[in-house]
């Protein structure tokens, strides 16, 4: 006797225990069938009734909803009408053909999307440090480095370049500085050169200088973004080229300087150095349009050679990058 009395306690205790937790007593409400299934043949009734215990495992998109079914025959051997009727009052009905249907088409009618479960609350990672730790191979000591920061597009361009020209008549070396704003591939700038007659190729009058002084601008198109970064570049400018020379009698010296429009053209490149310095090579040409079409244009001084028509440089120096 004492046996029994034993197991009634332990079942009563459970009892209370299940309808007292929350958690157990509303976890999942299954759908529940809205007609009697005795009256259906045992294929058709075992359909519904499986259909009935698949929403009873959570996790499924048709599970624990609170639907109701209903299964009505339009003869012995089917079709039959499965009739679902949600939570809200809305209901759904699709004609079956086989019982085998009943439990994926009834799975379908019910399902809905899942509720999301938040997340547990995650603690924010840490900013990340500006350093890094790099790791060698076994036997090596971890070095901590700062990556290096990326570098944006420069502001300025300045550029410091020496040149040695060549003008068909004379060879010429000199300087020159050019300032341009970048903008894509695309930069516009402005530059200045001065050179000096260094050795006369043809005959000249005695004790003969020349030098000359141009100012220009200049519109550059980037055509090789890679290591070595090239650019194409037109160059218009204004040359003043100034010559004095004489001959055994200082009646026979004569001395002045005369402008000449020249057009030219540029291909320099560019090779990194560090974030702001670049080495720089070019070459260059450029022709005096007017020089070409009127002779009297290329004289100063009948005593004196012409001005040259063209010219050919090149060039090595460094450009500055302002960011």
């Amino acid at each position: 006797m004492s046996g029994w009395n034993q197991r009634l306690v332990t079942l009563a205790a459970a009892a209370i225990a299940t309808v007292s937790s929350p958690a157990l007593a509303a976890t999942c409400e299954p759908a529940t069938l809205a007609t009697e299934v005795e009256s259906l043949p045992p294929a058709w009734r075992s359909a519904i009734e499986a259909l009935v215990r698949a929403t009873s495992h959570e996790g499924h998109p048709w599970s624990c909803h609170g639907s109701r079914v209903a299964l009505r025959l339009g003869g012995p051997d089917g079709p039959a009408r499965l009739t679902v009727t949600l939570s809200d009052g809305s209901a759904l009905e699709r004609v079956i053909a086989s019982p085998d249907d009943v439990v994926p088409v009834g799975e379908a009618l019910l399902a809905r999307p899942l509720e999301r479960v938040p997340s547990p609350a995650v603690a924010p990672l840490p900013e990340p440090d500006a350093a890094l730790f790099i790791f060698p191979a076994p036997g090596g000591e971890a070095r901590r480095e700062r990556p290096e920061e990326p570098r944006g597009e420069p502001r300025l361009l300045i550029d410091v370049l020496a040149s040695t020209r060549y003008s068909g008549a004379a060879l010429w070396a000199g300087g020159a500085m050019r300032a341009s704003l970048p903008f894509d591939r695309w930069s516009v700038g402005f530059w200045g050169r001065f050179e000096a007659a260094v050795a006369e190729l043809k005959p000249v009058p005695f004790d003969f200088l020349m030098w000359s002084g141009s100012v220009g601008l200049s519109a550059g198109y980037r055509v090789l973004l890679r290591r070595v970064e090239l650019t194409a570049a037109f160059d218009p400018s204004v040359a003043i080229v100034s010559m004095d020379g004489g001959y055994d009698t200082p009646t026979m010296s004569a001395s002045g300087a005369k402008a000449d429009l020249r057009l030219g053209g540029r291909l320099q490149g560019a090779i990194p150095l560090s974030a702001a310095w670049r080495g720089l090579f070019a070459l260059d040409g450029e022709l005096g349009p007017m020089a070409m079409t009127s002779a009297h244009h290329r004289i100063i001084d009948p005593r004196l050679p012409p001005i040259p028509t063209f010219t050919l440089g090149a060039s090595l120096g460094g450009e500055l990058a302002l960011r």
